[in-house]
């Protein structure tokens, strides 16, 4: 699986020490004549974490939407509370437009 503009979410979302997170859903939910997406029920959410152009690394949304206070990226970088609150806020805020819905929550 391999990332794939097409695939990205329109926004990309800001955090701390450099880093933008861009979201990408696979496959990309399809408009429906409604209007309305259809994601399909096994789209897989992928959050490619960049500095500046240079993609440090590509993790399964749940990877880092887990609970947990902290992620640390293979380069060693920290993900604290503050850039897992603002990944998991502005990332729903986009996928709920694409028809995604939240089946688990994490506290």
């Amino acid at each position: 699986m391999t990332a794939d503009a097409a695939t990205y979410l329109p926004k990309a979302i800001p955090l701390q020490q450099g880093l933008e997170a861009r979201i990408e859903l696979i496959p990309m939910p399809t408009k429906a004549d409604s209007g309305r997406y259809r994601p399909a029920p096994n789209t897989d959410i992928q959050v490619n974490l960049f500095r500046g152009e240079q993609l440090v690394e590509r993790r399964r949304w749940d990877s880092i939407i887990s609970g947990a206070e902290a992620v640390q990226l293979a380069d060693g970088t920290v993900l604290g509370p503050d850039d897992i609150d603002d990944l998991d806020r502005f990332g729903w805020d986009q996928m709920l437009d694409y028809g995604m819905i939240p089946n688990t929550f994490v506290p």
